[in-house]
C-alpha cells in the first residue's frame, strides 16, 4: 500500500464513521399535481449531493443540487399513487434514505361550516374529546370562562335579553380574541346547551368588534393589532356560521367586514409584502423593475406578510362561491365576479382568492422553496418563466428572486420566526376548505406540504441549547438566537407552527414527525413536560402553561391533533436528527457533538444577508455552548429593539472598524442605523453595499466558515452611501471539533489609517490577563476559557466593558467584552485562538507560524494542529511553503473550494483536495517544510 493510499484510507475511515443521510419529509400526503419536495441532508462528508430515484412520478430538479447545502428535489404526478423516493449519497453509494410520497385525488370545495382549519366532519370526534380529563380542552374552556367572567361585567348579552353591546368603547381592547375563543367553544363544547351559550357570547362580541372595523375605529391597516389578532379576525365568522349563530343581517355585516379586511390588507403597504393586483401567476409578481424587489421577495418571510395571507384567505373562503352566499361587492372598476380592482376593492369576496393563490402564495412558495423546483414548475404550469428571474436591490446589483427564504429557518430571527404559524393556519384553512388543488390553482399550492415545514421543526430543535435561561430557574430552555429574539428562553407558544403542523398531519393521518413536533410543544414548557403544576402528577409543566400566554396560542391545534392520552407520550426524537445543520437561506451553521442534553458542545456561526425588519447583519459572528452553558455568545436583542446589541463588538463578529469623524448619521433623524454607522457594525435592511459571501464545511473533525463581509461594512444607497472606504473585511475560521478550539483570522483594509480597527469577544465571566492571553471561569465556574491574541504582535487583550444594563440581567451568562485594539491603521490582521475545558484546564500552547515562500500565509500552531490562513484573500494562489512546526494535522484555509493541490513534505500525501470552504486538510510528520501548489 502506497503512502498516499494509506493516508487517504485513514482519512476515509475517520469520516465514514460519522456519515449519515436524512430525508424530510419521511412521509408526504398531497393532492395529485403537487410538486412534493423532499430534502436530503448528508452529514459527515464534504460532498452533500445525492442521486435520486423514484418508483413512480417525475423527479424535478435532481441534477442541480449544491455540493455544500442540503439537496432538495420534487416529485410530481398528475395521477394518484403511492411512490418511494430514494436519495443515495454521491460520495458513498452505500448511504441512502427514502421518503414515501402518497398523491391523493384532487380536493373539492367544502360548502358546510365550519371549514377553516376545523370542519363539520371533525366535530363529533372533537366533542367526544371535550372532557375535563383532557388538559388541552380544559385549558381552552378555562381560558374562555375566565374571559367570559371579565367580559360579562361590560357586555349586555342578547341571550340574556340584552343589546349585544358593551357598556363602553372596546375597539382597542383585543376582545376579538375572546370572541374567537367563545366561537371555538360553540363548536367543540360537548352539549348543545353549552354550545348555544358560547355561540351567543361569541356572536355578540364578534359583531361588536367587526362593527368597529367597518366604522374605522379599529383600523386593520395600521400598527400591530390586526397581526396580533389575525387568527381571531380570520376564523371567528366561520365558526359562528357553523353553529348557525349569525342571522341573515349579521351575515351581511360579516361580508362588509371581510371585504374591508381584504381591502385594508391590500392597501397596507408598510406592514409586510404584497402581491401585484391582476398580474397573477406571472413573473410580474417579482416586479423586477422595482429597485427593491429583492427585499420585497425576502419580505414574504415577514411576520406581517403571513398575517396578511391568513386574513385574505379568510376573506376569500368564509362564504360559499355563489352569488347568493357571496353577492357582488361595490367596487371602483366595474369588476367582474373574480376581479380585484387596483385599489383593492373587488367584484366579490371570492375574487380575493385569485389574489391569494395567484399572488401571495405564488410569491411565498417562490421565496420558501428551492429555485430549482419553482422555476421549472411555474414555467410548466404557466409557460412564462423560462429562466430564474433576477430581483433588483438598493445597491443596484440584482440577485436571484427565488429561494431566499429556503431551508427551514425564519428570515426574521428566532422569536419573530414563530409568526410563521399564521401561514400554516392559512394553509390548513385552505386545505380543509378544499382549495389546495395544484392542478386548478397552480404549483404554489405545493407550499402546504413542502419539505420546508419538516426542516422548520428540525431547525427549531437544532437551535435549542439546554435548560438554563435565568439563574433562579433552570427549567427554561435556552436557544441560539439570531435577529430579534425578544426573550432569552423559549416556551410552547413559540411553536405555534409545529402545533399547526400536528393539526395538518391529523387531517391526513400522517404520524412520522409526531414525536418531534409534540416534543417541542411539551418540553419547551418551563420545567419541561413534567414540571410542577399544582397537584398534577404527569405532563405537569405543559399543563401549567396551556391556559396562559406561554402556551395558549397552540391549544386549538393541539386539541384537534391529539388526545389526552397522547400527551403522556413525549419521546425525545433528537437522536434521530442530524448533528450538523446548515440553513442556506440564512447562511447559518449549527453543529453539535451529539444530542445529549447539556453534555455536548454546540457551535453556531452566522452569515445572514439581511433585507427586512427583525433580521440583523453580523456575518462572521459565532457562539459556543458547552456542558450546559455558554463559553462565549453574542448579546441578545430583547423587545426594547436595541440595535446596539447587533453591532460587531457585541456579536463576536468580524473586527469593528470605526468610521472616523462621521457626523452625517447623527445629524439625520432617519438614520436608524447609527450604531452601525458610528460604532463600526455591519449595515442591514438593504442599506449595506451588497451581499456577504460564505464558504463553509461541516466535517467530523472540524467546521470551517470563510466569510467575506466587505459589502456589509459599507453603506449601499441614499445617505448611507456616505459610509464607504472599507476595501477588505473578512473572517476565516476553523473550529476543531471535540478539541474545544476555535482558530480564526480577521482582515481589515481601509483607504486611510484614520480608521480604528479592533477585535472583540464576549466573555461569560470576569477575565484575567497574562501577556497576550485572557482567561476566565464561566458563570458556573465549572469551565475555564482562554482567548489568545497571536496577531497583531504586541497588542494584548484588555477588558473594554462590563455589561450592567437591564438587558444583561436577562442575558445572564454574559459578563463583558474584551478587545485587542490595533489602533488607527489602514491595514490590520487579527489571529485569535479560543480554547476551553474543565475548571482546572490549562490552555494548549499556541504560536504564530508564517509562510516562508510563495503566497503570504500566517497561522496558529495549537498543540499538534496547525491552521494557516491567507493574508490577502483577494490574491490568486499558485504556491506556498511553510515550516511544518511539529504539527501532525495541517489545515490550510482560504484556498479555492473543492480544487486539487499537490503537497510535498515529510509524512504528507502527494495530493489533496480542498473542502467546500477551501480548507485543505492532511496529516504530516511535522518536520521540515511543506509546500502546497495549485494544479492548473
Amino acid at each position: 500500500m502506497s503512502k498516499l493510499t494509506s493516508v487517504l484510507f485513514l482519512v476515509f475511515c475517520q469520516v465514514a464513521v460519522a456519515q449519515k443521510i436524512f430525508v424530510y419529509p419521511r412521509v408526504a400526503v398531497a393532492p395529485r399535481g403537487t410538486y412534493q419536495t423532499v430534502t436530503a441532508i448528508v452529514t459527515g462528508i464534504n460532498d452533500r449531493r445525492v442521486s435520486w430515484t423514484a418508483s413512480g412520478g417525475k423527479i424535478i430538479g435532481g441534477n442541480s443540487c449544491a455540493i455544500d447545502e442540503p439537496c432538495t428535489i420534487a416529485l410530481v404526478s398528475d395521477a394518484p399513487g403511492k411512490f418511494t423516493l430514494t436519495a443515495t449519497s454521491n460520495a458513498d453509494h452505500s448511504l441512502s434514505a427514502s421518503s414515501e410520497v402518497n398523491f391523493t385525488e384532487s380536493p373539492h370545495p367544502v360548502t358546510t361550516h365550519p371549514r377553516l382549519g376545523l370542519t363539520a366532519e371533525m366535530l363529533p370526534r372533537l366533542r367526544a374529546k371535550a372532557v375535563a380529563k383532557n388538559p388541552v380542552y380544559d385549558s381552552i374552556k378555562t381560558t374562555a370562562s375566565n374571559a367570559l367572567e371579565n367580559d360579562a361585567k361590560i357586555w349586555s348579552w342578547t341571550c340574556r335579553g340584552g343589546s349585544g353591546h358593551p357598556s363602553s368603547d372596546q375597539s382597542q381592547s383585543y376582545k376579538e380574541n375572546d370572541a374567537f375563543l367563545f366561537a371555538l367553544m360553540s363548536e367543540i363544547a360537548p352539549t348543545k346547551k353549552e354550545r348555544d351559550e358560547w355561540g351567543c357570547y361569541g356572536r355578540d362580541e364578534f359583531m361588536t368588534m367587526i362593527g368597529y372595523v367597518i366604522s374605522g375605529s379599529l383600523d386593520l391597516g395600521k400598527g400591530n393589532h390586526w397581526a396580533d389578532s389575525a387568527r381571531a379576525f380570520a376564523f371567528t365568522a366561520d365558526y359562528l356560521l357553523g353553529g348557525d349563530y349569525l342571522s341573515p343581517s349579521d351575515m351581511n355585516v360579516a361580508r362588509q367586514y371581510l371585504a374591508k379586511l381584504a381591502f385594508e390588507q391590500i392597501n397596507n403597504i408598510y406592514n409586510g409584502a404584497l402581491a401585484v393586483v391582476g398580474k397573477y401567476n406571472s413573473p410580474a409578481q417579482f416586479d423586477e423593475s422595482d429597485e427593491n424587489s429583492a427585499a420585497i421577495m425576502r419580505g414574504m418571510g415577514n411576520n406581517y406578510t403571513h398575517g396578511k395571507i391568513l386574513l385574505l384567505t379568510a376573506a376569500a373562503l368564509t362564504f360559499n362561491d355563489n352569488p347568493t352566499d357571496d353577492p357582488p361587492l361595490s367596487n371602483t372598476c366595474n369588476a367582474t365576479r373574480y376581479q380585484v380592482c387596483p385599489d383593492g376593492t373587488a367584484g366579490s369576496l371570492h375574487a380575493y382568492w385569485s389574489y391569494v393563490s395567484g399572488g401571495m402564495l405564488y410569491k411565498d412558495w417562490a421565496n420558501m422553496e428551492d429555485a430549482s423546483i419553482v422555476q421549472p414548475a411555474y414555467n410548466a404550469a404557466f409557460n412564462n418563466l423560462p429562466s430564474q428571474p433576477m430581483c433588483q436591490t438598493l445597491w443596484s446589483k440584482p440577485i436571484p428572486c427565488l429561494g431566499q427564504g429556503r431551508g427551514g429557518e425564519s428570515s426574521e430571527g428566532t422569536s419573530y420566526g414563530g409568526s410563521i404559524e399564521k401561514l400554516m393556519w392559512a394553509l390548513n384553512a385552505i386545505h380543509t376548505a378544499g382549495y389546495d388543488d395544484p392542478l386548478r390553482y397552480g404549483p404554489q399550492m405545493s407550499l402546504y406540504t413542502t419539505s420546508y415545514w419538516d426542516l422548520r421543526y428540525v431547525a427549531d430543535m437544532s437551535s435549542l441549547t439546554g435548560l438554563s435561561g435565568i439563574p433562579s430557574d433552570k427549567g427554561h430552555w435556552n436557544f441560539i438566537t439570531d435577529g430579534d429574539t425578544l426573550t432569552y428562553y423559549t416556551y410552547p407558544s413559540n411553536y405555534g407552527a409545529e402545533a399547526a403542523m400536528m393539526a395538518a398531519d391529523s387531517y391526513v393521518g400522517r404520524t412520522d414527525r409526531t414525536a418531534g413536533l409534540k416534543w417541542l410543544l411539551m418540553n419547551s414548557a418551563f420545567g419541561m413536560a413534567s414540571g410542577k403544576a399544582g397537584n398534577c402528577t404527569s405532563y405537569c409543566g405543559i399543563v401549567n402553561e396551556l391556559s396562559n400566554d406561554y402556551g395558549s396560542r397552540m391549544t386549538p391545534d393541539l386539541f384537534i391533533a391529539v388526545t389526552a392520552e397522547d400527551l403522556k407520550n413525549s419521546s425525545d426524537p433528537a437522536a434521530s436528527l442530524p448533528t450538523d445543520w446548515y440553513d442556506a437561506g440564512n447562511q447559518h451553521i449549527v453543529v453539535r457533538d451529539d444530542w445529549t442534553t447539556g453534555a455536548n458542545t454546540i457551535f453556531s456561526d452566522y452569515c445572514t444577508n439581511t433585507q427586512i425588519d427583525h433580521e440583523h447583519q453580523f456575518c462572521g459572528g459565532f457562539d459556543v455552548y458547552s456542558q450546559g452553558e455558554y463559553i462565549t455568545k453574542g448579546r441578545t436583542e430583547f423587545n426594547d429593539y436595541n440595535d446596539e446589541f447587533s453591532v460587531a463588538w457585541n456579536k463576536n463578529s468580524v473586527m469593528l472598524i470605526q468610521f472616523p469623524g462621521q457626523t452625517w448619521c447623527t445629524a439625520n433623524p432617519w438614520c436608524s442605523f447609527n450604531q452601525a454607522a458610528t460604532d463600526g457594525g455591519q449595515f442591514w435592511h438593504s442599506y449595506e453595499a451588497g451581499m456577504t459571501t460564505l464558504h463553509h464545511s461541516e466535517l467530523p473533525g472540524y467546521v470551517a466558515a470563510i466569510a467575506d463581509d466587505r459589502n456589509a461594512y459599507n453603506g449601499g444607497w441614499g445617505g448611507y452611501g456616505h459610509f464607504k472606504g472599507v476595501t477588505a473585511a473578512s473572517r476565516s475560521l476553523v473550529y476543531l471539533r471535540r478539541s474545544n478550539e476555535v482558530v480564526y483570522y480577521d482582515r481589515g483594509e481601509t483607504g486611510s489609517n484614520a480608521w480604528d480597527k479592533a477585535n472583540y469577544l464576549i466573555t461569560t465571566g470576569p477575565p484575567s490577563f497574562s501577556g497576550n492571553t485572557a482567561s476566565w471561569l464561566t458563570r458556573s465556574k465549572r469551565q475555564k476559557v482562554y482567548w489568545t491574541a497571536l496577531a497583531p504582535t504586541g497588542k494584548a487583550p484588555e477588558l473594554e466593558k462590563t455589561f450592567d444594563d437591564a438587558d444583561a440581567k436577562n442575558d445572564w451568562e454574559i459578563y463583558g467584552r474584551i478587545k485587542v485594539d490595533a489602533g488607527n491603521t489602514a491595514s490590520a490582521r487579527f489571529l485569535s485562538v479560543l480554547q476551553w475545558g474543565p475548571a482546572n484546564f490549562s490552555a494548549t500552547g499556541t504560536s504564530v507560524v508564517a509562510s516562508s515562500a510563495g503566497r503570504n500565509f500566517e497561522g496558529a500552531l495549537v498543540g499538534s494542529s496547525l491552521v494557516m490562513f491567507m493574508r490577502d484573500r483577494t490574491a490568486n494562489f499558485t504556491t506556498m511553503s511553510y515550516p511544518a512546526s511539529g504539527a501532525t494535522t495541517q489545515y490550510i484555509a482560504d484556498l479555492a473550494p473543492n480544487m486539487p493541490y499537490t503537497i510535498s513534505g515529510a509524512g504528507a500525501p502527494e495530493r489533496g483536495t480542498a473542502d467546500n470552504a477551501g480548507v485543505l486538510t492532511f496529516h504530516a510528520g511535522g518536520q521540515g517544510s511543506i509546500t502546497i501548489s495549485a494544479i492548473h
